[in-house]
């Protein structure tokens, strides 16, 4: 009678650091880089992050309240409260996503006053919406941000993505994973450690890899085959 773990259904491929700040130097001279930045920061869902509002965010104190969601339900918007207790959090904002939701605000601002000078601006206290203030649809940040990264010469990637690669950051750096589960509103720890499965495989892969010292030279051992038979391979 118990709802089973989410599995995922697709290999996680963890960003490294130098890939994750690749992605962030793609997307900075967009219009929604903050929303991009926060999504690697924090790793909300996307849904999480279109359904934000400016009242759930305190840039003094650098947290942030998910307390609702921006979902598209028989052609119309609407907000819906998390699916379950974990995804409903308080988040700290580490200072990048601080800084971007900052510039963010004033870029938001001077859009603002723009739009009221034509067709109008409609207020809905979204942090990230449209250039009018209506709220994004999910389908168009998607396109977009493969777009913007397959212009960088970078590997296209779902929004999504980039909660992944939050959580396998943050795993790489030593979090541990009941924290990043609270982190991320997983609902269970199975999540969070199927994710963290790829993390300690990757990091295996590259201990592995500094082996590669022990290669002989082929030169060499069929020399020295030559000189003493009594070497086997």
């Amino acid at each position: 009678m118990a709802d089973p773990p989410r599995v995922l259904k697709y290999r996680v491929e963890p960003l490294t650091q130098t890939e994750a700040q690749a992605v962030l130097q793609a997307v900075q001279q967009h219009r929604l880089a903050a929303l991009y930045s926060v999504g690697l920061a924090i790793g909300l869902r996307l849904g999480e992050a279109l359904g934000l509002r400016w009242e759930d965010v305190d840039l003094e104190r650098g947290t942030l309240l998910v307390r609702q969601a921006l979902q598209r339900i028989d052609g119309e918007w609407r907000f819906v409260e998390p699916k379950t207790e974990q995804s409903r959090r308080v988040i700290p904002l580490p200072a990048v996503a601080v800084a971007a939701l900052k510039a963010h605000r004033d870029r938001q601002t001077w859009e603002r006053k723009a739009a009221e000078k034509g067709e109008g601006w409609h207020e809905t206290g979204l942090v990230f919406c449209a250039p009018d203030g209506s709220p994004q649809f999910a389908q168009n940040i998607t396109r977009t941000f493969q777009g913007l990264l397959v212009r960088a010469g970078l590997k296209p990637r779902r929004f999504h993505d980039l909660r992944h690669a939050c959580c396998s950051l943050l795993l790489a750096q030593g979090v541990p994973p009941g924290t990043v589960m609270e982190i991320l509103g997983h609902s269970n720890i199975q999540t969070t450690m199927m994710i963290y499965r790829e993390v300690t495989q990757d990091a295996k892969r590259q201990g592995i890899a500094k082996l590669d010292f022990l290669t002989l030279d082929p030169q060499t051992t069929v020399v020295n085959t030559v000189v003493n038979p009594r070497i086997r391979g």
